[in-house]
């Protein structure tokens, strides 16, 4: 599912990855623990005790909102994650979610995004196969002073090297702002604001977009965290989208966190929804 890994969601950068709820009973249950997984986080961060962030469990390894942080020299840090997406009457599950963090110095590193395999079921057909990888760069900007945000610029390159049928064109290029601040009471204010050069089917188009993730420590190893994100587009004549997703994570060791978490579209098009877990090691 595209909980976008660091992204993660790539909600927009895959067109076939989305899945299915047929009956209205079964997609109005479904729409509820969407949103009551999201409403819990929500309160969860809003009303989780003092906590300092140093030692939060909340991360950006779930959630269409990419973290501006590189990790020190000598580590790498990886991301996994499996989910579950749907959208109308396709049902998509993907395994992998692999990206790797890579500094390269204090200021810069790579983001390495590896090949998901993912099972497609829509009325017509069975799919399944590996989806494209992509090859990103990370850039500090400028640390976070007071309200001057701490800024990055993020560039991500997606290749096609999969095997899933529908993948879009060859080049699919990404580049974003990843804006952060850390304020009182243990709280992380996170923004991305971006565009795309995306294809659907052969039709290429541009996509601008924008997200808010706001994350907090509820214990001293359990964290929340709640984001909205929204796109232009994410067809050539598609109309605008708008997405909320909340999660909950947990620090299992200095080295490794858990986390669940799942979203849903506002409005009626399409009400695409998903949920996933997730795993970010520092190796």
């Amino acid at each position: 599912m595209h909980i976008n890994t660091n992204g993660a969601p790539r909600i927009a950068h895959s067109a076939t990855a989305h899945t299915a709820l047929s009956h209205p009973a079964d997609q109005s249950a479904t729409r509820s623990r969407t949103i009551a997984v999201v409403g819990l986080a929500l309160l969860a961060v809003l009303a989780a005790p003092n906590t300092s962030i140093a030692q939060s469990p909340v991360g950006f390894r779930s959630g269409f909102t990419e973290g501006n942080g590189i990790a020190p020299r000598g580590r790498v840090d990886v991301d996994y994650g499996s989910s579950v997406s749907t959208a109308g009457d396709t049902r998509s599950v993907t395994a992998g979610e692999v990206v790797a963090h890579v500094p390269l110095s204090g200021r810069f590193g790579l983001r390495l995004h590896f090949n998901s395999y993912a099972w497609v079921r829509t009325p017509q057909a069975q799919v399944a196969g590996r989806e494209d990888m992509g090859i990103g760069t990370a850039l500090n900007v400028r640390p976070n002073v007071g309200w001057r945000p701490a800024t990055a610029l993020l560039t991500r390159m997606d290749v096609r090297s999969g095997s899933l049928p529908g993948e879009a064109s060859p080049w699919r290029p990404t580049v974003k702002v990843a804006l952060g601040w850390r304020l009182p009471a243990g709280v992380t204010l996170a923004s991305n604001i971006g565009l795309a050069a995306l294809d659907t089917r052969g039709d290429r188009y541009t996509q601008h977009f924008g997200s808010l993730w706001l994350g907090r420590s509820i214990t001293g190893r359990v964290g929340s965290f709640v984001e909205a994100f929204a796109f232009s587009r994410e067809a050539r004549s598609g109309p605008s989208t708008r997405y909320v997703r909340g999660g909950v994570t947990v620090l299992v060791t200095n080295r490794m966190h858990l986390d669940v978490n799942a979203s849903t579209q506002l409005g009626s098009v399409g009400e695409r929804r998903t949920l996933g877990v997730g795993m970010k090691h520092r190796m």
